[in-house]
């Protein structure tokens, strides 16, 4: 049976409290360890109408300043419209996963009002989260090495987002490729549950910092620092490497026609007044795209290479790692690799873990200057050196 929200009245008020767990900090940066007791709130989305939730043993609804109960009731859906949704809320079940528009997930949520958008946000133990993340990210039938290079990988880059937010702003991350991709639990297997599981708290320091784990599909011959995609002076272990484990990628080598008019129709989206295209120029260095100046009749537009590749869906123009030719209609550009090419290569980690290498050598190879350190839950310390 289904229940619209509107038609609850409750009749009665328990007492309930909404806490963040209090958290232990390792190393200089506040890290936070990794009991059960960690939390990540990751933004599922937001919606303009309404959603679904259920779960098949009990479900409890409450308003989470008052801790008044508005729903309380077991193997049921409750249709939740954005109307009627005027206070944050907090949803909870017992034994079971609680499914949002009838996908599962693990932990509970709150669900926001904000300027007319329902915000689902989902609080679950990190490794909870992770569970969902790895195979979200690779396929689950890579070698064990290579899930596990991804588990620790996925973990720091929650950590050091978790760090950065501290309770800033609603969520931590959000569930989409901007972040790091989460499904739910539905997408679970065994074998990246295993990754996480036997690397649980395992995370990557550089000079006693939580570093800022990025890692990409494909980097097609050499990883990028990430000054030459984003900017700035860049961070020391994020420096290039040049990769050879990664030939076996789909995405290795590609290429794509970019006629002008399609350009411009993705150039519309961002920069409303524009005319024809009348140039393009690519400026590069050490191979890569890191500015493009557009001129056109009514002026001209710059960007960074990463910046230009994001205007399209990403399977057109898979990374700033290209060159390219005029043709009759446009440009044809010359690829390689799939993402921002920053960090860890997963298709060069599957390489690496098939010749022989272990999880911390593949981590050791694309991030530089690391130690993978452990909490130990006793004494709530890092290890250092432990890889």
């Amino acid at each position: 049976m289904k229940y619209r929200i509107c038609y609850i009245v409750s009749a009665f008020f328990v007492i309930f409290i909404a806490c963040t767990p209090s958290r232990n900090y390792l190393i200089k940066k506040n890290i936070p360890d990794n009991k059960g007791s960690d939390r990540i709130r990751v933004l599922i989305g937001k919606y303009d109408s309404e959603v679904r939730i259920s779960s098949r043993t009990r479900l409890r609804i409450t308003e989470k300043i008052s801790g008044k109960v508005i729903f309380d009731s077991s193997n049921t859906t409750v249709v939740m419209p954005l109307s009627k949704v005027v206070t944050p809320l907090y949803v909870e079940s017992w034994n079971s996963n609680i499914s949002i528009n009838d996908i599962p997930f693990r932990g509970s949520f709150e669900i926001h009002n904000i300027i007319g958008k329902l915000n689902i946000i989902n609080l679950l133990a990190v490794d909870e989260y992770l569970l969902s993340v790895v195979p979200s990210e690779i396929p689950a039938s890579w070698n064990m090495q290579a899930l596990k290079a991804q588990a620790i990988a996925a973990r720091t880059y929650t950590y050091y987002h978790i760090q950065t937010n501290k309770g800033n702003s609603l969520y931590d991350l959000d569930s989409s490729t901007k972040f790091q991709v989460y499904r739910g639990s539905s997408v679970e297997n065994p074998s990246t549950t295993a990754a996480v599981m036997e690397s649980s708290g395992e995370i990557i320091s550089s000079n006693d910092e939580l570093i800022l784990s990025f890692f990409h599909s494909t980097c097609g011959g050499k990883t990028l620092s990430d000054k030459y995609v984003w900017g700035g002076k860049g961070h020391q272990y994020l420096e290039g490497k040049n990769c050879t484990f990664c030939k076996s990628s789909p995405e290795y080598k590609w290429s794509v026609d970019l006629p002008l008019l399609e350009i411009k129709k993705y150039l519309i989206k961002t920069y409303q007044s524009i005319g024809d295209i009348q140039n393009i120029t690519f400026f590069r260095q050490n191979d890569i795209t890191v500015k493009v100046k557009i001129k056109h009749k009514f002026g001209n537009i710059e960007m960074s290479g990463n910046d230009f590749r994001l205007l399209f869906p990403s399977k057109k123009l898979k990374s700033s790692y290209f060159t390219s030719e005029k043709t009759k209609n446009g440009l044809r550009i010359h690829g390689r690799g799939w993402g921002h090419g920053v960090g860890m290569c997963q298709w060069g980690a599957k390489g690496m873990a098939e010749k022989g290498s272990k999880y911390s050598e593949i981590l050791k190879f694309y991030y530089s200057n690391i130690k993978i350190v452990k909490v130990d839950r006793k004494q709530n310390k890092n290890i250092a050196g432990l890889h």
